[in-house]
C-alpha cells in the first residue's frame, strides 16, 4: 500500500522535471526560427548593387502638331521663319509612329530601387508629307517634309518590387529630344532648289509601368508602356533588355 502511494507522487515530480527540459527545448526552437528568419531578411537587404547594359526597341505615337519646323537659315531666302507643315494643305497635322533602338545603362543600389538610367534613342519616322506652299509665302515656293529623325538623350529613374518570378516597376523620365526633318523645296518654274533641314526639340517628360522577368543571373528581360506627357510623342511601347549583375563590394 506504501508503494501504491508513492507512484502519484513519483508522476509529479516527474512532471516536475521535465517540465523545464520541454520549455527550453521550445525556447531552442523559437530562436531557431528567429535566427533563420533574420538571416534571409538581412540577406535580401544586404544583396549587392545591380549594373548593367541596357539594349531596347522602342515605338511612340508622335503628334506632329507638337512640332514646330519652321525654317531658321535656309539657303532660299524666302522661306525665312517660314513653318512647314507635314501634313500640307490636307488639314490638321496628324500622327505618325516613330520607333527605334534605344541603349545606355542601368544600375539598382537596392532591390527596390531603380535609379539612375542614362538612355539615349536613336530613330525616325515616314512622313511622305505632300507638296504644299507655306502660310504667307507668295513667291511660288512649294515645299514637302519626307521623313523624320529622333534623336533623345534621357534620364530615368523610379521603383520595383519583385513578386515571384516578376518584377514591376514604375519609372519617371526626363529628356532632351531633338525632331530632325528633310524638306525638299522647289519653285513652279525652276523646279528643284535642294533640300533643306529642318529640326524642332526640347525638354521632354513622361514616365514608364512595365515588368522585368529575371533569366538566369544576368539577364532581364523588358517590357513597358511609356506616356509622354510633355513633348510630341505620346504613348509609347518599349520592349528590351539589360545584361549584367551584382557589382563588386
Amino acid at each position: 500500500m506504501r508503494i501504491r502511494s508513492l507512484e502519484p507522487l513519483l508522476a509529479i515530480c516527474l512532471a516536475c522535471l521535465a517540465m523545464p527540459v520541454t520549455a527550453r527545448a521550445q525556447e531552442r526552437h523559437e530562436v531557431e526560427i528567429e535566427d533563420v528568419v533574420t538571416n534571409e531578411e538581412a540577406a535580401a537587404q544586404s544583396e549587392p548593387a545591380r549594373l548593367g547594359g541596357y539594349l531596347a526597341l522602342w515605338f511612340d505615337d508622335l503628334h506632329l502638331e507638337g512640332l514646330d519646323w519652321r525654317f531658321d537659315d535656309p539657303e532660299v531666302a524666302a522661306l525665312a521663319g517660314r513653318e512647314v507643315d507635314p501634313n500640307g494643305e490636307r488639314g490638321g497635322r496628324g500622327r505618325t509612329l516613330a520607333w527605334g533602338v534605344a541603349f545606355g545603362h542601368s544600375l539598382e543600389p537596392t532591390r527596390w530601387l531603380r535609379l539612375p538610367e542614362v538612355r539615349l534613342y536613336l530613330g525616325g519616322a515616314s512622313i511622305d508629307g505632300p507638296w504644299h506652299r507655306p502660310e504667307g509665302e507668295g513667291d511660288g515656293l512649294e515645299v514637302r517634309a519626307s521623313g523624320v529623325f529622333v534623336a533623345k538623350l534621357e534620364l530615368a529613374g523610379g521603383l520595383q518590387y519583385r513578386l515571384g518570378p516578376v518584377i514591376p516597376f514604375a519609372i519617371g523620365r526626363v529628356g532632351l529630344a531633338g525632331y530632325f526633318t528633310s524638306v525638299e523645296v522647289r519653285e513652279g518654274s525652276l523646279g528643284a532648289l535642294g533640300e533643306e533641314i529642318v529640326c524642332d526639340g526640347g525638354f521632354e517628360l513622361g514616365f514608364e509601368l512595365g515588368m522585368s522577368v529575371p533569366v538566369g543571373d544576368f539577364l532581364r528581360l523588358h517590357a513597358a508602356w511609356r506616356r509622354t506627357v510633355v513633348g510630341p510623342a505620346g504613348d509609347g511601347l518599349m520592349l528590351g533588355l539589360t545584361i549584367g549583375g551584382p557589382m563588386e563590394q
